[in-house]
């Protein structure tokens, strides 16, 4: 599975999660903050920490190691995993923050 598809999936649960919490809030509201785009900025955190450690052609073959399932084989560098996990959590406290502001901005 992609990163992008992955954030997305993330983003939806969190948002799920919300809802969950907040029955009163109509499901319409929970939809349109579902079509906000959280995960741009969490794709370049991404982006930049595989540039800062593999060169354009590792990157290829690391690419190439997706099976036809959308399964990875590359097992990260734990110095890699790593930097990948604290943007990852970066990433979930910034949706966290992001939906309760436009909750906020709403009125809820």
């Amino acid at each position: 599975m992609q990163i992008k598809q992955q954030s997305e999936m993330m983003v939806n649960s969190m948002i799920d999660a919300y809802a969950k919490q907040k029955p009163n809030i109509p499901a319409a509201v929970w939809q349109d903050i579902k079509k906000l785009h959280f995960n741009d900025v969490y794709l370049k955190e991404v982006k930049k920490v595989f540039q800062e450690n593999y060169t354009e052609a590792e990157v290829k073959d690391l690419m190439a190691t997706v099976d036809k399932y959308g399964i990875n084989a590359y097992k990260p560098k734990p110095a890699i995993t790593e930097k990948l996990y604290e943007v990852g959590k970066n990433f979930g406290k910034s949706v966290g923050i992001q939906i309760q502001n436009r909750l906020k901005k709403l009125g809820y």
